[in-house]
């Protein structure tokens, strides 16, 4: 084995070394449950934003108009099951949250 062989080899294991220590740090561990806090709260602040604007959607005159007439009952239907979806998507994700 040559000098830059044996060089290449204890470069590898040194990095291999620091990869183990760093996996096993509490700082990694640490920003492992910020960066998984960090996602819980942007998928809880989507699902708001989306439920929030289906629902402010939906009241809008003409809109709620069109939801309600006799011979559509079908559209309330979608409506209801629409926003039972959006709420259950934004407590599951209010739940991940304090999980």
């Amino acid at each position: 084995m040559t000098v830059s062989e044996e060089r290449q080899c204890w470069l590898r294991a040194e990095l291999d070394r620091l990869e183990a220590e760093w996996q096993a740090c509490e700082g990694n561990h640490v920003m492992a449950r910020i960066s998984a806090f960090q996602n819980s709260c942007h998928v809880f602040i989507g699902n708001h934003r989306e439920l929030k604007r289906f629902l402010a959607y939906k009241v809008e005159p003409s809109v709620a108009a069109a939801m309600w007439e006799v011979t559509h009952r079908e559209r309330i239907d979608h409506a209801r099951w629409e926003a039972l979806r959006l709420f259950h998507n934004y407590v599951a994700s209010a739940l991940s949250l304090v999980a």
